[in-house]
């Protein structure tokens, strides 16, 4: 069996939001995926520099048509091939 659970990490010991249904003695398997502390300053460093970098990507896109020919108009020919 298999089922995904929210808990928080705190003093060393991971508290469930809701509790298992397993027997007691049950060995199970964690996988820890870690969301960073909202009060982490190096997370929020790395997040602010992420998004700074993608709104600079975001700001050099053309802001219009380049010749080609194509436009939001054609969107399913380019998509899938046809008209």
């Amino acid at each position: 069996m298999s089922y995904q659970i929210d808990a928080i990490y705190d003093s060393g010991v991971l508290k469930l939001f809701e509790p298992l249904k397993l027997p007691n003695q049950s060995r199970v398997k964690v996988t820890v995926d870690a969301e960073p502390a909202a009060d982490d300053p190096q997370a929020i460093e790395r997040q602010q520099a992420a998004l700074t970098a993608m709104f600079t990507a975001v700001d050099q896109l053309p802001q219009r048509p380049n010749g080609d020919g194509w436009s939001v108009r054609n969107h399913d020919e380019l998509l899938y091939g046809g008209k």
